[in-house]
């Protein structure tokens, strides 16, 4: 087994299909809610988050990167941003995410990008 990943992805399909590219590649997935993220870190302890940018949300994914970044007991678990958004590659940027993936994505540009992130 490589890690443990964490996935906050608002469209439960996505998020379905994400745990399986991982899980396939034998990683230890789990999922949460961007509600519940904070206590899902505390318990599972993620070696990475990949976190849905949820910009329709009164608490978003970007504004939890740029808020988790800044901790400094937490700040080295690095963080995958993921969106349909044209303005993701910025949004990224603002919020000191370790990488970002534009949604739709391919199923091994996404687990390559995980394992560069993770050096594997």
């Amino acid at each position: 087994m490589f890690g443990k990943i964490l996935i906050v992805e608002s469209n439960i399909d996505t998020a379905n299909i994400i745990q399986r590219i991982l899980s396939e590649d034998s990683f230890e997935v789990h999922q949460t809610t961007i509600v519940n993220l904070k206590s899902s870190i505390d318990t599972i302890k993620p070696d990475l988050i990949v976190l849905d940018h949820l910009p329709e949300n009164e608490l978003n994914g970007s504004d939890f990167c740029k808020e988790f970044k800044l901790s400094k007991q937490e700040s080295d678990v690095p963080i995958i941003l993921i969106s349909e958004s044209a303005d993701l590659e910025e949004i990224a940027k603002d919020c000191n995410a370790d990488a970002y993936i534009l949604k739709p994505f391919d199923d091994e540009d996404f687990c390559n990008t995980v394992k560069d992130i993770l050096s594997l």
